[in-house]
């Protein structure tokens, strides 16, 4: 099953180191954190084939103005980016994980077993299914 795993910090890169450290010393697989140029450099010190890095600027300068003038009224930014990303990605399953998490064991492998099961039991027809994890992993 293909999976795009991904967690966003726009106007807050400084929560991403600590979330970033604690999910790689659980997980082997790639997560994907986008942000603006300037969030992206709190994590110029984690140098990991498992971390890519993508800017929002690189969904073009109308969208990148567009974001930073929604995320004025919080949510709505939030709103906007998801669209943006379930919008131009060919996944399955898209996998967010709030950028303030901090992880104490595996859990991804377990949300991606889980699913496999359910999708092949319930049959799902969907063209994406979303998943947003956002609290600690035990």
């Amino acid at each position: 099953m293909k999976y795009f795993i991904w967690t966003e910090a726009v106007g807050c890169g400084e929560i991403l180191p600590p979330m970033l450290k604690s999910y790689l010393a659980h997980h082997n697989l790639q997560i994907n954190v986008i942000g603006n140029y300037k969030d992206l450099e709190f994590i110029n010190g984690i140098n990991s084939i498992q971390v890519n890095r993508i800017s929002v600027e690189s969904f073009g300068l109308k969208f990148s103005r567009k974001l930073k003038e929604s995320y004025k009224y919080g949510h709505t930014g939030t709103a906007l980016l998801w669209y943006q990303i379930i919008k131009s990605r060919s996944e399955k399953l898209l996998i967010h994980l709030d950028a303030d998490t901090i992880f104490l064991d595996n859990c991804v492998d377990l949300i991606l077993n889980k699913i496999g099961l359910d999708r092949k039991s319930t049959r799902l027809n969907s063209s994406h299914l979303v998943i947003s994890y956002a609290v600690f992993c035990l």
